[in-house]
């Protein structure tokens, strides 16, 4: 566990488990198992389900296009200082053990 990557759900036949997969091996090179959700945001018209994964295999792709700019490793307890501002959310609602949801205007 120590990933956090967003992805949208583009295919009908594709439930939010499998495009999270696949969007983790087409970004990164990785490929990962889901675990479980670790979240659930919402802001306006987006919903964002967060997942906890494995890696289970794969080779970082190092040619990026414009969707991901770097991969890097960290501990989720100490994520580096440029991250999404949902990074704080995640770790307290990490360490609180729940799966929240949480909706913003």
């Amino acid at each position: 566990e120590g990933a956090f990557h967003d992805v949208v759900v583009e295919a009908a036949d594709e439930d939010a488990v499998e495009t999270a997969m696949r969007e983790v091996r087409e970004e990164t090179g990785y490929d990962v198992t889901v675990d479980r959700v670790v979240a659930l945001y919402g802001r306006q018209q987006h919903i964002g389900i967060y997942f906890a994964c494995t890696l289970t295999g794969g080779t970082e792709r190092t040619d990026f296009d414009t969707e991901v700019a770097e991969i890097g490793w960290f501990d989720p307890a100490d994520p580096p200082q440029r991250t999404s501002p949902v990074i704080g959310l995640l770790r307290g609602d990490i360490a609180s053990g729940s799966v929240p949801a949480r909706f913003f205007g």
